[in-house]
């Protein structure tokens, strides 16, 4: 059925039941609580969804950010092995 693992976020105990990697489910865990726990100090604010609205959007924001620099990355190396066999046919012709 899966492992069940606890973690803390906002001073509140979540219990999770997980089919995947706990290390993975972890780190996930940390990230939101360090993101969580910087717009509170950043903030002041104690309102916990707005905390976690902010975290959130961070946490999209970079996500976003991931994919754009992959695709870019994911298109230079498509063209330039595009390059690579263009120019072995032509040696091979």
């Amino acid at each position: 059925m899966g492992n069940l693992v606890k973690i803390r976020i906002l001073d509140q105990e979540l219990s999770l039941r997980i089919n995947t990697d706990e290390a993975e489910v972890m780190a996930a865990a940390e990230l939101v609580r360090e993101k969580t726990e910087e717009y509170r100090e950043l903030t002041g604010s104690n309102v916990k969804h707005n905390v976690v609205i902010l975290a959130a959007l961070d946490i999209a924001n970079e996500l976003l950010q991931l994919k754009d620099s992959y695709l870019s990355y994911r298109e230079r190396v498509e063209n330039r092995s595009r390059e690579i066999i263009d120019a072995i046919e032509a040696e091979v012709d």
